[in-house]
């Protein structure tokens, strides 16, 4: 279980996916993006460039070096569209809690 999709969440999973374990995201926002598409301001821009940004496996040369927080979050939408982590996103899902049962956690949505 992966909470949150932010840029840390949807790296995670993917990593984890690519690493064979069973993956479900979920967020209780409708979209990706976590804080850059929850908590932003208006015109607000990234404060890290690209180069730092973007990862290394997806990386974007075209973008502008210190990009808005706007197309951060399209970057991210896309990064989830070429990984496909749709397939394994609930979104409008909120955790309750997790508690660990045994060797394993258990989550309420």
């Amino acid at each position: 279980l992966v909470i949150g999709a932010g840029a840390s969440g949807l790296v995670a999973a993917k990593t984890l996916r690519e690493r064979g374990h069973e993956v479900c995201i979920v967020t209780d926002s409708h979209k990706v993006g976590g804080t850059f598409e929850n908590k932003s301001y208006k015109d607000a821009r990234m404060v890290s460039s690209k180069y730092l940004t973007c990862f290394s496996d997806f990386r974007r040369p075209a973008a502008e070096v210190h990009m808005s927080l706007a197309d951060y979050v399209v970057y991210l939408e896309e990064y989830v569209a070429h990984f496909r982590l749709g397939e394994v996103m609930r979104t409008g899902t909120k955790v309750i809690n997790v508690q660990r049962r045994g060797g394993a956690y258990a989550g309420a949505l």
